[in-house]
């Protein structure tokens, strides 16, 4: 059994791909008055906002502050569209019932993870969390999680990541970190080569409740 459980947040712990692609097409669409269709925007889940915008193939006349201003104040009425995956907190309980160490490592920043992510009740599951800003790289480099493994005195074979994208696996296995996918808010399941994959919240605490 492992010690240590490490979860992304967007799409992992809290469905919030509504209100991100929602939001930035909307705001896409009044800056440059051009419509972007949701699949060409699903490359932004799980990967830092800016990041994100740098990705954008804009207007020459547009500008990513711009767009990012206008995302974030987009995101905020849209937030309504955000909640927690059914059966997330009783899958936490249960992990810390059985006594492990249970953190975040996030494209969130800390401003984003306080504001956005704290509301829903979970952090007082985590004893540590990694944010965007607190790592000059981040996914799909290794950064972010060894990083996490620093702040916590956790040790890699001994941790296991739960997330959503590629982004998040390919994070996990460069840092020497088993990868568990987390089937409930992947887009595309069969592009990824987990070490255990869950369809459900409630599958992954089966699993915690018969591992030793």
């Amino acid at each position: 059994m492992y010690k240590t459980i490490i979860f992304d947040i967007d799409g992992t712990l809290i469905d919030t791909e509504e209100t991100m692609i929602r939001s930035l097409q909307l705001a896409l669409q009044e800056v440059t008055q051009q419509h972007y269709d949701r699949e060409d925007l699903s490359f932004i889940l799980g990967i830092p906002g800016d990041t994100a915008v740098k990705k954008l193939q804009l207007p020459d006349e547009v500008t990513e502050k711009e767009v990012r201003a206008r995302w974030s104040e987009k995101i905020k009425h849209h937030a309504h569209f955000m909640r927690v995956f059914p059966g997330i907190e009783e899958l936490l309980e249960k992990l810390q019932e059985k006594g492990l160490t249970l953190g975040v490592v996030t494209s969130k920043t800390q401003h984003e993870y306080q504001h956005d992510f704290k509301p829903f009740g979970l952090t007082r599951f985590f004893t540590h969390y990694v944010c965007s800003d607190d790592t000059r790289k981040h996914k799909p480099d290794a950064e972010p999680l060894i990083h996490f493994l620093n702040k916590s005195e956790s040790k890699a074979e001994e941790a296991l990541y739960i997330g959503d994208t590629i982004y998040d696996e390919q994070c996990a296995h460069t840092a020497g970190i088993d990868f568990a996918l987390a089937g409930w808010g992947a887009v595309n399941p069969e592009n990824h080569h987990p070490e255990f994959s869950f369809n459900q919240p409630a599958e992954m605490k089966r699993w915690a409740e018969s591992s030793k």
